[in-house]
C-alpha cells in the first residue's frame, strides 16, 4: 500500500489514506500485546455489538436526522444508524449476527463461561434487534449483500460443526479451494458484467443489474485495465479532483461496489494477488486453530467467508478502514503473541476474560 505512493496519480491522497488505514494495524498490535489475543478480539466484537447496535436503533427510532437517509431520486427511506449509509449498517449487522450466533451456540453447547450473569438474556434480544436492523424499513432499502453474506457464513459455520461431529478433520484443502473459488468468483463478476451472480438477484428483490452495479463495473473496468499491473495507487481514485471523471450522468461513483475491482483500481493485479495471499494465509491459520480451539477457528473461517462473499457486490476488502476487513486482521494476529510466542493452547487453559463489556 505505502509503496504505491511512488506511482500514485494522487500521492498526497494515497499517503493520507494509507495513514488512516494504518490505525487498524496499530489496533492489531494492541491486541497482540494482550495476554490472550483471542479474548481481546472477542471483547472487541462484544463491544461493537453491545454499543453500536443499540445506539444505531436509538438514532433510527428517535433521531432520524442522524440515523436515516433518503434516496435523492424517489425519496425512499433507508436506515444508516451510526454508519454513513445503509451498506455500512449492513456490515455492522453482519459482524454482530456472526458474533452473537457464535456466542449463543457455544453457550447452548455449554462450552463457554458467562462473561457476566445475564449474558444470554441480553444476547437473544440483541440478535433479534440486529436482524431487524439488517432487514431495514419494509421495502427494498436494505443491504441484500450483508444478508447473503451472513447466511453464507452461518451455513459454513454449521457445516464445520457437522464435520466436527463426524470426526473428519481433514478440511484444509477444501477450505483453501473454497476461498480461491470465492475470490475468483468476485473477480469474474466484474469481468463478466455480473453474469456469474445476476441470476440470484431476483430472489432478493433486486434486478439483474444488481441495482445498476453492472453499469458501474462496465464503466470502471476499462479504467482499471489502463494500469492493470500496479494500479493507480492505494485509494488514489474517487477524490474530489476526480469527481467529474467518475461520473455516470448525475451520479458520482464513490466506490466500485466490488471489493476486488476496487483493489485492482488501486493496486492492480498485484494487489489482488497480495489480497488473495492474505486471505489464504489467514485461512491456513484458522485451520490450525481448529485443532485446539475448534469454536474459535470456526468463527474465524465464517468471517473469512462472509468477507469474500460480501466483496462480490460491495467494497470493504480494499482497506483496513472497513470494520469487516479490520476484524479479519484482528483474527489473523490473534494466533500470535509477541510475549509468549504462539498461543496455541486450549482455551480452557487460558485466563478467563474480564467481566466487562
Amino acid at each position: 500500500m505505502f509503496v504505491s505512493i511512488f506511482w500514485s496519480s494522487e500521492p498526497s491522497t494515497t499517503f493520507v489514506r494509507w495513514v488512516r488505514s494504518f490505525q487498524a494495524v496499530i489496533m492489531a498490535f494492541v491486541i497482540i500485546s494482550e495476554p490472550s489475543p483471542p479474548h481481546a478480539v472477542e471483547t472487541v466484537l462484544r463491544r461493537i455489538t453491545y454499543i453500536l447496535i443499540p445506539f444505531s436503533f436509538l438514532l433510527i427510532k428517535y433521531f432520524p436526522y442522524y440515523g436515516r437517509e433518503y434516496s435523492i431520486w424517489g425519496g425512499e427511506p433507508s436506515w444508516t444508524g451510526v454508519t454513513l449509509q445503509k451498506n455500512g449498517l449492513g456490515r455492522l449487522c453482519l459482524i454482530a449476527v456472526l458474533y452473537l450466533s457464535w456466542s449463543l451456540a457455544r453457550r447452548w453447547k455449554r462450552k463457554e463461561v458467562l462473561s457476566f450473569r445475564y449474558q444470554s438474556y441480553i444476547e437473544l434480544p440483541m440478535l433479534a434487534l440486529t436482524l431487524r436492523l439488517m432487514r431495514g424499513p419494509w421495502g427494498s432499502a436494505y443491504s441484500a449483500t450483508a444478508l447473503v453474506s451472513s447466511a453464507a457464513a452461518l451455513v459454513v459455520y454449521l457445516a464445520l460443526q457437522a464435520v466436527k461431529k463426524s470426526g473428519w478433520r481433514s478440511v484444509n484443502n477444501i477450505l483453501i479451494f473454497a476461498m480461491i473459488f470465492l475470490i475468483l468468483l468476485g473477480v469474474l463478476t466484474f469481468f463478466t458484467g455480473g453474469a456469474a451472480v445476476g441470476s440470484f438477484s431476483t430472489y432478493l428483490g433486486r434486478n439483474r443489474t444488481l441495482t445498476d452495479r453492472t453499469t458501474i463495473w462496465a464503466f470502471l473496468l476499462p479504467i482499471a485495465l489502463q494500469k492493470p499491473i500496479f494500479g493507480r495507487g492505494f485509494e488514489a481514485i474517487y477524490t474530489a479532483r476526480a469527481r467529474d471523471t467518475y461520473r455516470l450522468g448525475d451520479f458520482v461513483i464513490t466506490e466500485a461496489h466490488n471489493g476486488y475491482l476496487d483493489v485492482m483500481l488501486g493496486l492492480g493485479f498485484v494487489g489482488i494477488i497480495l489480497t488473495a495471499l492474505f486471505i489464504l494465509s489467514s485461512c491456513r491459520k484458522a485451520h490450525r486453530v481448529l485443532s485446539y480451539n475448534y469454536e474459535w477457528g470456526a468463527l474465524w473461517i465464517s468471517f473469512l467467508v462472509a468477507a469474500l462473499v460480501h466483496n462480490i457486490s460491495e467494497s470493504s476488502i480494499q482497506t483496513f478502514q472497513s470494520q469487516l476487513t479490520a476484524v479479519i486482521l484482528f483474527f489473523s494476529v490473534s494466533s500470535m503473541n509477541p510475549i509468549t510466542g504462539s498461543i496455541e493452547t486450549r482455551r480452557e487453559d487460558l485466563p478467563a476474560p474480564a467481566s466487562t463489556l
